[in-house]
C-alpha cells in the first residue's frame, strides 16, 4: 500500500501535513525529523530544519466514523488515530482498489493553475472524484489545496481494536486548504531561552517569555542548594542586579513560576539520571551495570559498556533485567510503551504531586528475600487493585537521603503496593514472579504481557510496582512497620495515607524467554536496583537571559485551514445512527499541560495551555480551535442548509452532537468503546452519561463552560489530552453522499486565556470558505488570474445563454462581476448585466471603470 505522508501545506503561518489514508497533522514520514506535523509560527522551511522554530499546535488529527447496520444490528466503526483503518483510493464495485501510484495526495498552488499548471494540475484525478468544472479543470480553493481520496472497504486494515473488524463501506474525499494574508495580528515567537547547564545532570530547568512586556532583558541564575532547615532546594537569582528572585524553593515538578515576565520551569525528576544495578549476588557491582533500556533513551551508566547496555555483569546467574513500565501487547502484539518517554508518563502519571515527592532523592529496590524461602526478607505489600490481599515479595524500597547518600541512617523505607498483570481469567496467584507472559498473537496471554522493549516475544515482565510514601516519614522504617502490622492483621487494610510517588513500574526479563522456566525466575537475592535523580546534590547552575521575543503579522486567514470531508456510502449497507468524528491530539507544545473545551451554541471546540507560558513556543502559548462551518445535511421542510456555500431548500445542517475527552491511557480499547466516545458517553465506564459538575445534569459535551471568563465546566487538571467533536446522527443509505467542512484556527494573544479569545475572533472571521475568486473578479474560466479576457465574456455568454450550464463556469465568484450574489452567487445571479459590465472594461471604458474587488 503506497502511502503518501509527505505532502504538506504551508500556504500560511501554520505548515500542516496530510495524508492519503485518513490522517493529518502528523509527519508520519518523518520529512522534518519529528513525529509531529503541525508546525506554528511556520517561518519557512530552513526555520524548521534548522530547529530555529519547530513548536507544534497539533500532533495527530483523523476521521471516525461509526453507526448500527441496519439490516444485522451491528455497530461499525472505523478510526484514524496513531495507525489508520482507511486504504488510499476510491471504491469501484462496492469494495476498494488494488493500490495504484495515483492513489496520492494531489496539490495545487493559485499560481499553478491554467496559465502556469504543476503536474498536479495537468494530471488531476476527475476520475478518483477530484472537484473540478465542466471542462475538467480543478475547481481551486484558497491559494494552496491538497486532495486525496480514501476508503474503509480493505478488511485487513481494520486492525486497530478501537474499530470493528468489519467495514462500513464509505469513501472519503478529502479536501484541505488556505490563504495567507497580511494584517496587523501579531504573532510573538522565539520567547523560549536557551539555558545553559551541566549536561545529564538529572534536572531540568527551561524558561520562556509570558509576558514580553514585563521582560528585563537580564542574566539569570538558577542554583541548587541543600540545608538541613530547606532541604534540597533551588533559588533564581537576577545576576544582573544581583537579587535573589526566589529562594528556598522546593518545588521539583516542573509547575510554572511566572517572574519578571518570565515563566520558569524547574523539574527533577522528569529524567532521571541513571538506572543501574549496584549490588548482586556476589555483592557490590563497582562500577554499576545498566539496568534500563539505553536504546530507547533510559540514562544508564556507560562505565563497563560503552552504549550502556547490561552485560552478563549485571547478575550472578545468565539474566540481565530491565526497570520499565508494564505494557500493552508485546513485540508482536503491538505494544506501544517501550520508550523513556512511556515509561515517564505512566510511571508519573502526569501528576505534579508524585515528581514533587520524588524530589532529588535516590531510590533503590533491594531484593532481600528470595521467592524459594518466602516471609523471610522482603516486604508485605497491598495487593490494592485485584483484591484487597497483602502478601509477601523478596524486595523492599527505600528512598536514599539527599545530604549523606552512602549513610544508611537517614534513608526512609516505603510502602510496596502491587497490581498483579492478570489477562484472560488467570487471576492474580498472590507471588511477584513472572507468570503471565506472551503476547497476544502467541494466545498464552488474554491482551500481550509480553513486554516490547526488544525484539520477539522473549522478554517476560513483572507485576506492577507502586512506590509509596508511609505517614510517617522519619528515617529509618518505623513508617513501613506500621503499614505491615496493620496489613498483617487486617489482609484489606488500607490507611489512605500513603502518598504515591512511582507507579506502574515493572522488572522486564531482557531476552528472559518465551514460556517457563525463564532463564531467572526473579532478581537473585542480594540485587540492589537504583534509581538515580540528580548526580550532584548542591551547586548545579543553570544560567539564560531573558531578552524580548521576535513578531510577524499576520490577517485573520493567517492562522487558517479549512477541512472538507465528503463522504460516500458504497459499501451497500444502510447506516443508522451514523456519526462523523474528528478526532484529535492536540500535544499544544509540549504535550502534558493541555485543556479542552467546547462552545456549543458556536459549534466549536479548542486546545488551549493550563500554563502562562510553554516550553515548546516561549512566549504566551496560542489555542488551537475548530468551527463546524457545513455540518451533515438532513431533511427539513422550511429550512436552508448550504452545501460548499450553496442553500439547498428543505433541508438543514446539524451542528455538533457531542464533544468529549480522554486523556492518554484512556484510549478505546474495542470499537463499542469508541462509539460510545463518539457519542459523548464514557468510553471506560460501561458508556455512562457525562455529568456536569457545575449543574449536576447530563449532558453529551464535556467542558462547555467558558474558561476566559471562568463561567460554567472548565476543564481542570491538565495532561494529555484527546478530543473528540461528533456530528450527527443521519441515516446514511446507499449511495447518498454527506459531507462536514471544519474551519481550523490558532490564536496566539497576551496570555494563555487572551489567546482563546484571538482564536474565536479568527474563527468568527466572516471569509467565505468557498471563495474562488481572489483580487479582483473577471476570470470566468479561471486562466487569467485577476485579469479578464474575451475567453471569459465568450464562456460566460455560452454558460448562460446557448449551454444553460454553469458548470462550465470555474468560479461563479469571479463570474458575478457586479456581485448581485453577495458572499454565495448562484448561476442566477450570472445575468446580462455580468457579461455587459466585462465588455464595458474590456472594449469601452477600460480602466477608468475599474473591476470591484472580491467579497
Amino acid at each position: 500500500m503506497a502511502l503518501d505522508n509527505d505532502t504538506y501545506i504551508n500556504a500560511n503561518n501554520i505548515l500542516m501535513f496530510v495524508t492519503n489514508h485518513g490522517n493529518f497533522g502528523r509527519d508520519l514520514a518523518g520529512v522534518f525529523g519529528h513525529d509531529y506535523g503541525t508546525y506554528y509560527p511556520y517561518t519557512g522551511l530552513a526555520d524548521i530544519i534548522s530547529g530555529v522554530r519547530t513548536s507544534s499546535v497539533l500532533y495527530a488529527g483523523g476521521l471516525w466514523l461509526g453507526g448500527v447496520d441496519q439490516a444485522t444490528g451491528d455497530t461499525l466503526v472505523v478510526v484514524s488515530e496513531y495507525s489508520s483503518e482507511y486504504v488510499p483510493g476510491p471504491m469501484l464495485n462496492g469494495t476498494f482498489q488494488t493500490d495504484r501510484p495515483e492513489f496520492r495526495v494531489y496539490k495545487l498552488h493559485s499560481d499553478s493553475l491554467a496559465g502556469n499548471p504543476n503536474q498536479d494540475y495537468l494530471n488531476w484525478p476527475v476520475d478518483q472524484g477530484a472537484p473540478a468544472d465542466a471542462l475538467g479543470h480543478p475547481i481551486m480553493l484558497g491559494e494552496q489545496m491538497t486532495w486525496t481520496v480514501y476508503n474503509d472497504a480493505d478488511i485487513y486494515t481494520h486492525d486497530n481494536n478501537a474499530g470493528s473488524t468489519s467495514p462500513l463501506g464509505i469513501e472519503v474525499q478529502q479536501t484541505i486548504w488556505a490563504w495567507d494574508q497580511a494584517g496587523d495580528i501579531v504573532i510573538p515567537f522565539g520567547g523560549q531561552y536557551a539555558v545553559s547547564g551541566p549536561p545529564n545532570s538529572g534536572l531540568l530547568v527551561s524558561a520562556s517569555c509570558a509576558n514580553p512586556n514585563l521582560v528585563t532583558g537580564h542574566d539569570y541564575a538558577v542554583i541548587t542548594d541543600s540545608t538541613v532547615a530547606y532541604g534540597f532546594h533551588w533559588n533564581l537569582i537576577d545576576m544582573t542586579t544581583a537579587a535573589t528572585i526566589l529562594a528556598y524553593q522546593t518545588d521539583f515538578s516542573g509547575a510554572e513560576i511566572v517572574v519578571d515576565g518570565i515563566s520558569l520551569r524547574v523539574r527533577g525528576s522528569s529524567a532521571f539520571a541513571g538506572f543501574e544495578v549496584v549490588a548482586n549476588g556476589n555483592g557490590p557491582v563497582n562500577p554499576p551495570e545498566a539496568a534500563a533500556a539505553r536504546w530507547h533513551g533510559f540514562p544508564c551508566p556507560t562505565d563497563i559498556d560503552p552504549d550502556g547496555y547490561p552485560t552478563e555483569g549485571q547478575q550472578v546467574g545468565p539474566a540481565e533485567w530491565l526497570i520499565h513500565t508494564g505494557d500493552n501487547g508485546g513485540t508482536s502484539g503491538g505494544g506501544t510503551r517501550a520508550s523513556y518517554d512511556a515509561f515517564l508518563l505512566r510511571t508519573f502519571r502526569e501528576d505534579p504531586g508524585r515528581i514533587a515527592r520524588l524530589g532529588a532523592y535516590d531510590y533503590e529496590m533491594r531484593f532481600t528475600g528470595s521467592i524459594s524461602n518466602p516471609g523471610v526478607g522482603g516486604s508485605y505489600v497491598w495487593d490494592a487493585f485485584n483484591t484487597g490481599n497483602a502478601y509477601w515479595v523478596p524486595f523492599e524500597l527505600w528512598r536514599i537521603g539527599i545530604d549523606t547518600p552512602d549513610d544508611p541512617s537517614d534513608d526512609l523505607r516505603l510502602i510496596p503496593w502491587i497490581l498483579a498483570d492478570i489477562t484472560g481469567t488467570s487471576g492474580d496467584n498472590f507471588v511477584f514472579d513472572l507468570s503471565q507472559y506472551g503476547s497476544a498473537y502467541d494466545g498464552s496471554c488474554h491482551d500481550g504481557c509480553e513486554h516490547s522493549v526488544s525484539g520477539w516475544d522473549n522478554d517476560p515482565y513483572t507485576d506492577w510496582v507502586y512506590w509509596r510514601l508511609p505517614a510517617d516519614q522519619t528515617p529509618g522504617q518505623a513508617g513501613y512497620n506500621v503499614f505491615e502490622a496493620a496489613m498483617k492483621t487486617n489482609p484489606a487494610y488500607w490507611e489512605g495515607t500513603e502518598e504515591p510517588i512511582m507507579d506502574r513500574m515493572v522488572l522486564v526479563n531482557w531476552n528472559g524467554g518465551v514460556t517457563p522456566p525463564f532463564n531467572q525466575e526473579l532478581p537473585e537475592q542480594g540485587t540492589v536496583f537504583r534509581l538515580r535523580t540528580v548526580d550532584q546534590k548542591r551547586g548545579l547552575t543553570f544560567t539564560f537571559t531573558a531578552v524580548p521575543p521576535e513578531y510577524t503579522t499576520t490577517g485573520p486567514l493567517g492562522t487558517c485551514e479549512f477541512l472538507r470531508f465528503k463522504l460516500i456510502n458504497k459499501g451497500g449497507r444502510t447506516l443508522r445512527d451514523f456519526y462523523i468524528s474528528l478526532w484529535l491530539d492536540p500535544d499544544l507544545g509540549v504535550a502534558g499541560d493541555d485543556l479542552v473545551g467546547c462552545d456549543v451554541a458556536e459549534n466549536t471546540f479548542y486546545c488551549y495551555n493550563a500554563n502562562f507560558g510553554d516550553a515548546a513556543f516561549g512566549g504566551p502559548p496560542p489555542a488551537i480551535g475548530f468551527r463546524v462551518i457545513e455540518g451533515p445535511i438532513v431533511y427539513s421542510p422550511g429550512d436552508v442548509a448550504y452545501v460548499d456555500g450553496q442553500p439547498l431548500q428543505d433541508y438543514r445542517n446539524l451542528g455538533l452532537y457531542s464533544f468529549n475527552k480522554y486523556i492518554n491511557g484512556t484510549d478505546p480499547d474495542f470499537y463499542d468503546e469508541s462509539y460510545c466516545y463518539m457519542l459523548g458517553l464514557d468510553g471506560k465506564n460501561n458508556c455512562l452519561p457525562q455529568t456536569d459538575p457545575t449543574t449536576g445534569l447530563a449532558t453529551r459535551f464535556v467542558c462547555s463552560g467558558d474558561p476566559v471568563t471562568g463561567t460554567g465546566w472548565v476543564d481542570a487538571l491538565p495532561s494529555d489530552r484527546r478530543m473528540m467533536a461528533t456530528f450527527g446522527p443521519i441515516t446514511f443509505r446507499p449511495g447518498e453522499t454527506q459531507q462536514v467542512v471544519i474551519k481550523m484556527a490558532v490564536g496566539q494573544g497576551s496570555d494563555r486565556l487572551n489567546s482563546i479569545t484571538s482564536m474565536r475572533e479568527i474563527l468568527d472571521d466572516p471569509h467565505d470558505p468557498f471563495a474562488c475568486c481572489s483580487g479582483r473578479v473577471g476570470d470566468a474560466n479561471g486562466v487569467g488570474g485577476d485579469e479578464p479576457t474575451i475567453g471569459d465574456i465568450s464562456l460566460m455568454i455560452d454558460a448562460r445563454f446557448i449551454e444553460y450550464n454553469c458548470n462550465l463556469i470555474h468560479c461563479l465568484g469571479e463570474a458575478d462581476v457586479n456581485q448581485s450574489g453577495g458572499d454565495h452567487p448562484t448561476c442566477d445571479d450570472i445575468t446580462i448585466a455580468n457579461v455587459t459590465y466585462l465588455i464595458d472594461y474590456l472594449f469601452i471604458t477600460g480602466v477608468s471603470l475599474g473591476l470591484p474587488g472580491c467579497r
